[in-house]
């Protein structure tokens, strides 16, 4: 499904890792979207749910962020700021824009920047099609995205999902 330059399989170290975080990235790459994941110190338990995507919405308030619902245990709200993509990599934005791309990777590294899980999939098409509605509305200030998010990370996640439009796996 996903025949992106990166060279990702699980037990290698993840291209381009430079040193320890703890942090989501969600990036549009040429096949659709792609999670990265950074558990420093992954329990079984994470290794687990994070194999198991169980669904996904989208919280919408001042600006939209992703939640990933992997397994029963493990929600995960993510930031994407399309305007710094679109620098990033513009072609693929583009692209990412001109039709709906449903593929799917996400990968759990470690401390070590070894990756612990590897899971590529398709994501529901409405979704998509929302997710593109509200990174393309006109007059969206992108520059403020994160500063509008600080305020929203201070929310607990369950309540964020309790709001998020919800789209099965």
């Amino acid at each position: 499904m996903f025949d992106s330059d990166l060279d990702i399989e699980e037990g290698r170290v993840y291209p381009g890792w430079q040193q320890p975080f703890e942090a989501s990235v969600l990036n549009i790459v040429p096949e659709g979207l792609h999670l990265l994941v950074s558990i420093p110190f992954p329990r079984p338990l994470d290794l687990q749910d994070f194999k198991m995507l169980t669904g996904y919405g989208i919280f919408a308030d001042e600006y939209p962020l992703v939640i990933w619902k992997f397994g029963k245990n493990f929600l995960l709200p993510t930031p994407c700021n399309p305007e710094f993509e679109r620098q990033e990599n513009p072609n693929e934005v583009a692209d990412f824009f001109s039709d709906v791309r449903t593929d799917f990777s996400r990968v759990m590294i470690d401390a070590h920047g070894i990756i612990r899980v590897l899971r590529q999939t398709r994501l529901n098409p409405e979704f998509m099609k929302k997710l593109h509605e509200l990174w393309t509305l006109p007059g969206t200030n992108w520059k403020k995205y994160n500063d509008g998010l600080g305020y929203t990370f201070q929310t607990p996640t369950h309540h964020l999902w309790e709001k998020a439009i919800s789209f099965g796996s």
